[in-house]
């Protein structure tokens, strides 16, 4: 367990609102790591996300909108 701060939960809140805070408090702490040695940041994994939503969008996909996706088991299907 790295020793870096952790954002206390908030009750109710989303688990996106959650990431958002964990970002901001401590963007280069690492978030995610695999057992083939992948290491990602809470920025790295935040700065994936936001392509996604990006794409989604420009696909006309908003909030709230149900997506199917078709991904391999892996690292980066965190992201989606």
């Amino acid at each position: 367990h790295d020793s870096h701060d952790e954002v206390a939960p908030l009750p109710g809140a989303a688990v996106w609102e959650l990431f958002e805070r964990q970002v901001g408090a401590t963007p280069e702490a690492l978030a995610l790591t695999t057992s083939d040695g992948g290491r990602w940041s809470y920025a790295e994994l935040h700065a994936d996300a936001a392509r996604l939503a990006v794409e989604l969008t420009r696909r006309g996909i908003g909030p709230e909108t149900v997506v199917a996706l078709v991904l391999r088991r892996s690292a980066r299907s965190i992201v989606a």
